[in-house]
């Protein structure tokens, strides 16, 4: 069955109105600094249009206050410490909402409430943050999108809470936490404005939701129309060797178990290709890779050498290759050969090296690079972080 050849600009229109609706970035999945002698623990996340690293429990964010890190002001235009005392070890964000989650597997928000939760919805009237958002659920891994929480507890179950289009677990809406899939085997799972992913402990994937983009990676060409493109909770066939995940509302990047980078779903944000790839399609597959992050613009990888590599579409230089040229195949961000972990968003670059000092480089527009200016940078510099 071939896939249907739609216009550019029919193309543009949906996207656009896509990102419109659910204008908020899933990275996507924190990636880890592993703690040395003489190496901070670090995690990052990078929201829509703000960022976060957490630096051995300490949390520091900066960028729009769209989350209300702190009670007033649209901005914050340099890194400031977040809940000091608190010790996180955990962190996911979307458009208005952020989450952390502490040692004990308690999860923790600002932000305003977009999926039924009483508990936010009364902190966000008070100013009154972090809020607890569970009473006795603990988990190991949580993902937010637009309107939509899914995570992963402590005794490997996967549970989701929010808005279900497709009703893939037979509500178009949960208020509470249900939970869906089967078996207790669950290691990570990360969510789409329009769809979801979840890994097993054993390296399967699971998707669910729209096929608009071909996000589903099945082979099922995409559907433009909403009520056309709801796929089940099925098993990605093929391999079962996956052992990370970053997915947003157009695409998904993934790693296997050799080390391998896999991409699927729309192709556009790195070259004018309007089809995209139905299945997992291997990237440079001749090298190794340790840690990924995708966004709808770009998608940022660190090979097993320690070098940085990025392709997208650079209109804010979030490629970080000093230049604003869109860059359909990976290409080497600087020569450095000590960079540990990655975050994306829209437009915006982190990354993090194994001496713990973080790096930032793209859109500026709501200060997220962190040096105070609103100019957009297309190399990484290096923000200036409290330990």
């Amino acid at each position: 069955m071939n896939t249907p050849r739609w216009s550019a600009s029919l193309r543009l229109v949906l996207l656009s109105f896509i990102l419109l609706v659910a204008c908020s970035r899933r990275v996507r999945q924190p990636s880890t600094v592993q703690p040395a002698s003489t190496h901070p623990s670090i995690l990052l996340e990078a929201g829509s249009g703000y960022a976060c690293a957490l630096v051995n429990g300490k949390l520091w964010a900066w960028g729009s206050n769209m989350p209300l890190f702190r009670d007033t002001g649209r901005y914050i235009r340099t890194p400031m410490a977040v809940a000091p005392g608190k010790d996180f070890v955990f962190l996911v964000g979307s458009l208005t909402e952020f989450v952390a989650l502490d040692r004990e597997g308690i999860a923790w928000a600002w932000g305003y409430e977009t999926y039924g939760n009483a508990r936010l919805k009364a902190a966000f009237e008070k100013r009154d943050f972090p809020a607890r958002l569970f009473d006795t659920l603990r988990w190991t891994s949580v993902s937010l999108a637009y309107h939509r929480f899914a995570g992963i507890q402590r005794d490997g179950s996967l549970w989701y809470l929010g808005d279900d289009d497709c009703r893939t677990f037979g509500s178009r809406t949960y208020t509470e936490p249900v939970r869906v899939g089967v078996g207790q085997d669950w290691k990570r799972v990360d969510l789409g404005n329009v769809h979801g992913v979840a890994m097993t402990t054993g390296g399967s994937l699971f998707v669910w939701g729209q096929n608009l983009f071909g996000q589903m990676g099945n082979g099922t060409p995409q559907s433009y129309s909403p009520s056309g493109s709801c796929q089940r909770f099925q098993r990605l066939e093929g391999e079962s060797d996956w052992t990370t995940i970053s997915a947003v509302t157009t695409n998904v990047a993934a790693l296997r178990a050799d080390g391998s980078l896999w991409y699927w779903g729309d192709t556009s944000n790195a070259s004018s290709d309007w089809h995209g790839w139905l299945v997992p399609t291997a990237l440079r597959r001749e090298d190794r890779w340790t840690a990924i992050a995708t966004a709808e613009t770009h998608t940022l990888a660190i090979r097993s050498d320690g070098t940085l590599w990025a392709r997208g579409r650079n209109s804010s230089g979030e490629v970080g290759d000093g230049t604003t040229d869109r860059r359909a195949e990976l290409v080497q961000v600087g020569t450095d050969r000590d960079w540990a972990a990655v975050a994306v968003s829209n437009g915006f670059s982190m990354a993090a090296k194994k001496d713990g000092s973080v790096w930032t480089w793209g859109s500026n527009r709501d200060y997220q690079l962190g040096d105070g200016t609103q100019i957009d940078r297309n190399v990484p510099g290096k923000v200036s972080i409290g330990r």
